[in-house]
C-alpha cells in the first residue's frame, strides 16, 4: 500500500511508491516550473527530528512542473513492529531554503508506516 491522503503519506512497511510533487503560487494559482539544477530534499524523521529515516535528494534535470520522488522498498522498510503503525514526520525542502510542505497549528503532515501483513 502506498497512498497520499491530504498531506499524509501512508505506506506498508517495505512497499514502494512515488510522490508527484507540484508547487502552486497561492496568490495566482499558477503552477511553479522547477528549473534545471533545482534541488529537492525529502526527509522522514522521528517527531523530535533527531533520527532521519529516509533522506532523498533529487536534482531537476530539465524544466518541469512536476518532480517525482521515488521511494523503494528499502526506503520504507523502517518499522520493525508487526502489529502497530508508526507515525513519523516529513519535510520537502526546495533549494535548501523553502519548505514545500508546511507545518501549521492545524496540519502536521505525517509519514505513517503500517506493518507488513505476515501470511499464516
Amino acid at each position: 500500500m502506498f497512498k497520499v491522503i491530504n498531506k499524509d503519506i501512508l505506506v506498508s512497511n517495505g512497499d514502494y511508491g512515488q510522490l508527484n510533487l507540484t508547487a502552486v503560487d497561492v496568490d495566482t494559482a499558477v503552477r511553479y516550473i522547477f528549473a534545471t539544477g533545482d534541488k529537492i530534499e525529502f526527509k522522514v524523521s522521528d517527531f523530535y527530528r533527531q533520527k532521519i529515516l529516509i533522506d532523498k535528494t533529487i536534482y531537476v534535470e530539465s524544466p518541469t512542473d512536476t518532480v517525482v520522488i521515488e521511494l523503494d522498498g528499502l526506503d520504507t522498510d523502517i518499522n520493525d513492529d508487526t502489529i502497530n503503525p508508526h507515525y513519523y514526520v516529513y519535510d520537502i525542502v526546495y533549494n535548501d531554503v523553502y519548505s514545500l510542505v508546511c507545518f501549521t497549528d492545524e496540519v502536521q503532515p505525517h509519514f505513517v508506516v503500517y506493518p507488513r501483513h505476515k501470511g499464516v
